[in-house]
């Protein structure tokens, strides 16, 4: 209020905005507290980046909402999975299976904040509902809902996560499936950023996915390759959870994938790819239990139980290709490694400069990876108590060329 002098700031990076045009409500609840005169007010923005632009037009200032409830992540500036946590993912996976659904694929939860200048009390009625709905040719048809109360929530901050379990579970046959979250309260009167979705399939042991398919194979709008370099080894995956596999007779038949070839490529005609399978052992020889992979020195959280490779020969600059790699159990040598009970299993896929017999490799003489913007489907983290960690869900692992 002193003519510029002087300012308060907020980032809008910090409020759970995309890079695509739309509009962006910045709060300050109590800036103008006590102020009877706004004429010496200024506003000011301010652009810091080296690559990145953004057009910032259509500016209005008005009076906020004393309530207005969003589900967003708990800190977008964060780098923990807890930061990350925006909602508990029913069932955990995008293509999952009946036969190894548990009571932790059963619960519902979002982080819930609000941009309003008041605090949420209990007599504000607000909720946080779930809907799941069954797609029956084309059509939604709901199989369950439920709320679970908001009952205090102060404004701005990182927000609360409000969790609950799921109490009915004989809806949950094979079939596509969305999950609706919406928040409701007495008088929150800015209904458009109170609403996310989610997707999940079910099927009879044949597939399981982090992420949508299309024709058989991952989806993909973007490729995605590690910055820096040069590198001896690259590798990535996700984390996937089989509470019945042997129960089921579950056996890894194949890891599909999707690979990229840059235009700039100099490497070699073929590449081989490697995929991975390693048993999770949170804990084990010393190392602290606590969800993290933690593989270092003597602690080897993860045991490499199969493997498998593939020659790619299909490397047409600028081209998307997919593929399928069988996996050989490092101990039987026989394929398809069958599947333990409550086990947490890393499937990564591997690009090794040794294996293709070159000292290193970089952006450039080595291929990317297909990945998805989309949701990707982690297993929950948040509402889990110390006794059962679910794992991070997805790692990288790079060794440098040094």
């Amino acid at each position: 209020m002193d003519g510029g002098v002087t300012y308060s700031h907020a980032n809008i990076l910090n409020n759970s905005i995309n890079f695509t045009e739309q509009t962006v409500s910045i709060l300050f609840p109590t800036i103008t507290s006590g102020v009877s005169n706004l004429t010496n007010c200024r506003l000011k923005f301010t652009f810091e980046g080296d690559y990145y632009f953004a057009f910032i037009d259509d500016v209005s200032i008005e009076t906020a909402e004393a309530i207005d409830l969003t589900i967003e992540e708990a800190d977008n500036s964060g780098n923990t999975v807890a930061a990350d946590f925006k909602d508990l993912q029913v069932i955990n996976n995008r293509h999952f299976s009946i036969n190894q659904l548990v009571d932790h694929h059963f619960r519902y939860g979002a982080n819930v904040k609000n941009k309003g200048y008041g605090k949420v009390i209990q007599s504000d009625n607000a909720m946080l509902n779930v809907k799941i709905q069954r797609n029956n040719l084309g059509n939604w048809l709901t199989v369950y809902q439920d709320s679970t109360s908001i009952d205090t929530l102060k404004t701005v901050g990182l927000g609360r996560p409000f969790i609950d379990t799921i109490k009915m579970k004989n809806w949950a046959t094979i079939g596509d499936y969305r999950v609706i979250y919406t928040t409701s309260c007495n008088s929150d009167n800015n209904p458009s950023n109170d609403t996310l979705m989610q997707y999940f399939s079910l099927n009879d042991d044949q597939y399981f996915s982090k992420v949508d398919v299309t024709n058989g194979l991952p989806s993909f709008d973007r490729q995605i390759f590690p910055g820096g370099g040069p590198f001896k080894k690259f590798e990535f995956g996700s984390m996937f959870s089989f509470p019945n596999g042997q129960a089921s007779n579950l056996a890894l038949d194949s890891v599909s994938l999707i690979y990229y070839t840059p235009n700039n490529y100099t490497g070699a005609n073929s590449i081989i790819l490697k995929v991975n399978l390693y048993e999770f052992n949170d804990g084990i020889n010393g190392a602290t239990k606590n969800g993290f992979i933690d593989n270092s020195g003597l602690k080897n959280e993860l045991k490499l139980i199969a493997t498998g490779s593939k020659t790619l020969t299909n490397l047409n600059l600028g081209a998307y290709a997919g593929t399928s790699i069988q996996l050989t159990d490092t101990s039987t040598n026989t394929t398809k490694p069958l599947l333990k009970d409550n086990k947490y299993y890393f499937v990564s896929l591997e690009l090794d400069a040794g294996l293709n017999s070159i000292t290193d490799f970089n952006s450039t003489n080595m291929i990317w990876f297909g990945a998805s913007t989309a949701k990707s489907y982690s297993m929950n983290y948040s509402g889990i108590d110390s006794n059962n960690v679910i794992p991070l869900p997805s790692t990288i692992f790079l060794t440098d060329a040094s």
